[in-house]
């Protein structure tokens, strides 16, 4: 999988909201430290609008996550838990492969395609969308 999106501009924003939300919550996320970091697309981009940050707690496992987003139309923290899986880890256990790309769809529902943009899995029930602003890609529809 292409991991160029680790070194680029987004991810070192990223990284900096994450240590800003850290400090600025310390007391509600005590010693936990930021681990991983995955780019989330939304649906037709293909520059990552949001990132999720694994939260690890004092051994080093995952137990966490927050998702930030960079995009404008969004708030900067968009969900975080304390505890658990993340969505991403979560999703890439429903399509048995960490080599997926995640579209997410705010502020619950996951989608995982793969490297062609093809459908392969989703997290949580399905949206129900309007006809008319349901979404559409050229290669498939999320129904």
């Amino acid at each position: 999988m292409d991991r160029s999106w680790f070194l680029d501009d987004a991810h070192y924003l990223a990284m900096r909201l994450a240590r800003i939300f850290l400090k600025k919550y310390r007391r509600l996320f005590g010693t936990k430290t930021i681990g991983s970091m995955y780019p989330l697309y939304e649906p037709g981009s293909d520059t990552p609008a949001f990132y999720e940050v694994i939260l690890l707690d004092k051994k080093g496992k995952p137990d966490g996550y927050i998702i930030l987003s960079l995009a404008e139309t969004h708030p900067p923290e968009i969900e975080f838990s304390l505890e658990g899986k993340s969505r991403y880890l979560r999703l890439a256990q429903v399509v048995r492969s960490d080599e997926f790309r995640p579209v997410f769809f705010p502020p619950f529902y996951f989608v995982a395609e793969n490297m062609d943009g093809e459908y392969i899995g989703h997290l949580d029930p399905l949206p129900v969308f309007p006809s008319k602003h349901r979404p559409h890609r050229e290669k498939f529809d999320y129904e």
